[in-house]
């Protein structure tokens, strides 16, 4: 009896210390179980604790475009102007068709110009090349042999977003190139050689210029012409240009300027003129008067004379050019004007038309750009021959000036 009893202790007794054990296993949560890192599975490693950055209140500021040479530069003023001093120069380039820059908002400024392939080379190789203007250097140069020779002095025009460069010859096409150099396509439909081409403001539109005597516009990604306008005086359209918000297109030939409309080509206005830019807000027009020297300011709207800026002077004789070039400052509040024969650049209140400053310089002036941040003026100057022409030379090229 004894004995048994002792056996049924004895077996609750191991029960009980099974259980326990069993229990001991089981981790609780207020003492979980330490489990080397090493025996978890990828799979069942515990999640990483985010935390999540606190969001910014306002959208952060878009790219700015780099300024060249080191910055620095103050916003080209009435007040300041007559201390534009030069920041840089490109030299030994000649005869790019005014200045073609675009000012993409990610990078620094870009400058397409003609090169000189030198004497022997003018007339058979066609060459070009983009100028980045924050390190003055090529960022591409084209060269392109021609056979048989040919004369080769053509246009050269850079799309707004810098993306694409339009290259005029002395043949009937003329030529798209990505900013790297690659070939797009070539447009066709001049009879004749073509001597300029331009992007509208919003890069939809080309417009050409062609000793055929018409002015082609095109759609710019088909390369399709969508309109054909006749050149009313024998010796053609010499340029073109677009307004501000692309709607006019306006086009010089014969020392006289035809503005028409870009969507079906009406004439709106005709006047005599040699040279002409619209203001930043399309209001206005500047425009070169027929004696080649004064500059008139023209309201758009109904194209009267608000008033005329005199200073400029010309030579005597057949080869007289004056005044060839204009740029309103991005501002509207400054116009720029290139003096061919007197060599000069001559700042102008575009309020009053009273003239604020001249910059005298030793070779021609062909052409003048603000920079669209109104920081830069940049000219194109040559050298000119005993007949006033221009000539290939190690001084012609790009100058830059700024106020610091």
């Amino acid at each position: 009896m004894i004995r048994n009893s002792s056996v049924r202790v004895l077996s609750t007794l191991c029960i009980l210390a099974v259980l326990l054990a069993a229990c001991a296993s089981v981790p609780t949560t207020s003492t979980p179980a330490t489990v080397p890192p090493t025996t978890i599975p990828p799979t069942m490693a515990p999640p990483a604790t985010v935390t999540p950055l606190p969001q910014p209140t306002t959208p952060p500021p878009s790219p700015t475009p780099l300024v060249p040479w080191g910055g620095g530069l103050q916003l080209i003023s009435k007040s300041n102007a007559g201390g534009l001093k030069e920041v840089a120069q490109l030299k030994g380039i000649f005869g790019p068709d005014g200045i073609q820059w675009a000012w993409p908002p990610d990078t620094s400024p870009l400058l397409a110009v003609q090169t000189w392939p030198g004497e022997k080379l003018a007339r058979q190789v066609e060459a070009w090349a983009l100028y980045d203007l924050g390190t003055l250097k090529p960022t591409v140069e084209i060269s392109v042999t021609h056979t048989p020779v040919r004369n080769l002095n053509y246009g050269i025009a850079i799309s707004p977003d810098g993306r694409n460069v339009a290259v005029s010859g002395r043949f009937e096409a003329f030529k798209l190139y990505d900013a790297s150099g690659k070939l797009l396509r070539a447009y066709q439909g001049h009879t004749s050689r073509t001597r300029y081409v331009t992007f509208s403001p919003d890069g939809k539109w080309l417009a050409s210029t062609s000793e055929d005597g018409t002015l082609r516009l095109w759609e710019t990604t088909s390369g399709q012409v969508v309109r054909v306008i006749k050149s009313q005086n024998k010796r053609g359209f010499a340029q073109a240009f677009f307004s501000p918000d692309s709607k006019q297109l306006a086009a010089l030939g014969d020392n006289v300027l035809y503005i028409r409309s870009a969507h079906d080509g009406t004439l709106l206005h005709e006047r005599p003129s040699q040279a002409a830019a619209f203001s930043p807000d399309g209001k206005r027009l500047a425009s070169v008067f027929a004696d080649g020297v004064s500059v008139e300011m023209l309201d758009v709207a109904d194209w009267h004379v608000l008033f005329s800026m005199k200073g400029h002077t010309r030579s005597q004789g057949e080869n007289a050019i004056g005044v060839v070039g204009l740029s309103f400052s991005p501002d509207g509040q400054l116009l720029a004007s290139a003096g061919y024969d007197d060599k000069t650049v001559r700042l102008w209140d575009t309020a009053s038309g009273q003239a604020i400053f001249t910059l005298q310089r030793d070779e021609a002036v062909e052409a003048v750009a603000f920079s669209p941040d109104g920081k830069l003026l940049a000219t194109l100057e040559t050298a000119i021959d005993a007949n006033g022409e221009s000539i290939a030379s190690p001084e012609s090229g790009f100058r830059f000036w700024g106020v610091r």
